[in-house]
C-alpha cells in the first residue's frame, strides 16, 4: 500500500530566507517549559520578513510563533496535540533525530488476504524527512514523535489562533493548493 504523506505534512514550495539565517541570534534568550520541551517566543520583525508566512498569517492568524528545543538523546512521545489542529514547522538544526507519524491506514497481506492492524503488536509510521530551510505544513491531530540524539534539536514552529475545532490540517492544505503554496 503507498502511502500518502500528505495526510501527515505538506511541504511549502517557499523556501525560508531569514530565519533559517537569523535564528540563531535569538538562541541565547529565556527558554520556557513548553508541554515537556523547551520553547521561545520568536519577534514578530523577524518572521513578518518572509512573506510566505505573512500570507498565511493574513488567512489564518498566528497565536505564537517560536522556537522548539529538545535535548540530547531525548524522545518526545506517541500524541496528538491538545488543541492545535495544524501547525507550521521547520526544521532548523539537528544532528541526528527523526519525526515519525503513526500511520494508522489498516495493511493487507496480499498472499493470504488478510488484514492487520499494526496498532495490536507494534506501529506502522512514516518519517517526516526534513529539507533545509523549508516551511512544513503538520498534521498535529495525527499521531506523531520525536527522537532527537547527538545535540540539541531546534525546531521553528508557529501555532494558529484557531484551535482544531476552528481550523483543521485538511482546511489549511485546500488554502495551500487554492493559492498555489505547495
Amino acid at each position: 500500500m503507498k502511502e500518502n504523506k500528505e495526510l501527515y505534512y505538506s511541504e511549502f514550495k517557499d523556501k525560508s530566507t531569514i530565519i533559517s539565517e537569523q535564528w540563531k541570534e535569538y538562541i541565547d534568550q529565556e527558554w520556557k517549559s513548553y508541554y515537556g520541551f523547551e520553547a521561545m517566543i520568536l519577534p514578530s520583525v523577524i518572521w513578518k520578513q518572509e512573506i510566505l508566512l505573512r500570507k498565511i498569517h493574513e488567512k489564518f492568524p498566528f497565536k505564537n510563533v517560536g522556537l522548539i528545543r529538545l535535548p540530547i538523546n531525548y524522545n518526545y512521545n506517541w500524541h496528538k496535540d491538545l488543541s492545535r489542529g495544524c501547525g507550521i514547522n521547520m526544521l532548523l538544526e539537528h544532528n541526528k533525530s527523526y519525526t515519525f507519524f503513526q500511520d494508522v491506514q489498516t495493511h493487507s497481506n496480499e498472499s493470504n488476504n488478510e488484514q492487520y492492524n499494526f496498532d495490536e503488536f507494534g506501529t506502522k509510521f512514516l518519517k517526516l524527512e526534513y529539507k533545509p530551510n523549508t516551511f512544513y505544513a503538520f498534521n498535529t491531530q495525527r499521531l506523531h514523535c520525536v527522537w532527537n540524539f547527538d545535540k540539541p534539536r531546534y525546531l521553528f514552529t508557529c501555532e494558529f489562533e484557531q484551535d482544531h475545532n476552528e481550523l483543521s490540517y485538511e482546511a489549511l492544505i485546500k488554502w495551500m493548493k487554492e493559492n498555489n503554496l505547495n
